[in-house]
């Protein structure tokens, strides 16, 4: 979740959309040209310094063929070594070819300056190439101008990390999402099976009875369908959808009671939607499995208080401890919407849930 805030927060600066934006390309490879004709120019001018009014014009041109050969290194780094072998780790590879590149580069520059020499002789000739003092000339240069490659070369990593991080950003949204939609817990298929058969012989005998049953589950399907479609949900609506289960699930069991009580700021605060139900569920299949007879008990009760929700579940008959693997997906659940704003406790008979943070 850290990761998308900060994705987030960042592709709002302009130095984001300056590095990853395809519309501002045209302004990343103007800054570039600047700069090395920034670089080129002072490096002509300080070759040339004292011979610019013999020169003239070519002074230039000179400069021009320096930006040509950084250019063209920029170029071959950029779209030639950077993807083939930076990216894919081969870094001895990728220093040797981009050295060679700037080793060529700098030969070129001497042919450049070897000549400008030769076409003018009232320029004073330089001393030999292979003196001490030209060597460490060229080494200098060689390094400054390596080193601005690679700091060009940490820009576009720069700009490939923040690529990969919105992307790794939003495959970890859609992760959470479609785990959440995931976890939501449907309507138990045997309790519509159940509902839908119940009212079904009851049509006739009791219609009444049967046009209450089939008008709770229209509500849950409703509810299920339309309502959860929205992040956050009523605290209310909750309850309701609560209560209508529980009604359809003493309606088509014997001897099956609940209590269902709530107070406190209930219209008020936002929840996610089908976030009790599950304990229910839980609690329902619970004794199916420990085959528990008649009669069961449920007691529900909710408080919703200074953005604090408890909820608690308690049934005695049932031995909860004995299946709580069944609540991973629950956890899961909370883990992604809630982080650690939330306790969950089980006990041999009940479920006792805390949520910080409550929306209102």
């Amino acid at each position: 979740m850290t990761t998308e805030t900060l994705a987030t927060g960042s592709e709002s600066t302009f130095l984001y959309r300056f590095l990853v934006s395809p519309d501002l390309r045209w302004m990343r490879y103007l800054v570039l040209i600047l700069v090395l004709g920034t670089i080129s120019f002072n490096q002509v001018f300080i070759i040339f310094l004292d011979y610019k009014d013999i020169l003239g014009g070519w002074i230039y041109t000179f400069t021009f063929l320096y930006l040509l050969t950084y250019v063209a290194v920029i170029y071959l780094n950029l779209f030639q070594l950077f993807p083939k072998y930076l990216l894919k780790r081969h870094y001895l590879t990728y220093l040797s070819l981009l050295s060679a590149a700037m080793i060529v580069a700098l030969l070129i520059q001497m042919s450049i300056e070897y000549m400008a020499y030769s076409y003018w002789p009232e320029l004073h000739a330089r001393g030999s190439y292979f003196s001490m003092h030209m060597v460490v000339d060229y080494i200098s240069s060689f390094m400054l101008s390596t080193l601005c490659m690679i700091g060009g070369t940490m820009t576009v990593l720069l700009k490939e990390w923040m690529i990969n991080n919105r992307r790794v950003s939003q495959m970890e949204k859609a992760h959470v999402v479609s785990e959440v939609e995931r976890l939501k817990e449907q309507i138990s298929p045997e309790l519509l099976f159940k509902t839908l058969h119940q009212s079904g012989e009851l049509t006739l005998s009791e219609p009444e009875t049967a046009s209450k049953m089939l008008m709770k589950l229209s509500q849950l399907l409703r509810y299920q369908l339309y309502d959860c479609n929205r992040a956050k949900v009523l605290l209310s609506s909750e309850i309701t959808f609560l209560t209508n289960y529980l009604t359809l699930e003493q309606t088509s069991r014997p001897q099956f009671y609940y209590e269902f009580t709530s107070e406190g700021e209930v219209n008020r605060m936002l929840v996610p939607p089908l976030l009790f139900i599950p304990f229910v569920q839980y609690i329902v299949k619970a004794i199916d499995e420990q085959q528990i007879q008649p009669p069961v008990s449920l007691k529900t009760h909710l408080k919703a208080e200074k953005g604090t929700i408890i909820f608690a579940c308690a049934c005695p008959e049932v031995n909860l401890l004995s299946s709580d693997k069944g609540l991973e997906r629950i956890r899961q659940r909370l883990d992604i919407l809630y982080g650690s704003h939330y306790r969950l406790s089980l006990a041999v008979g009940s479920i006792w849930l805390e949520l910080k943070g409550g929306e209102s």
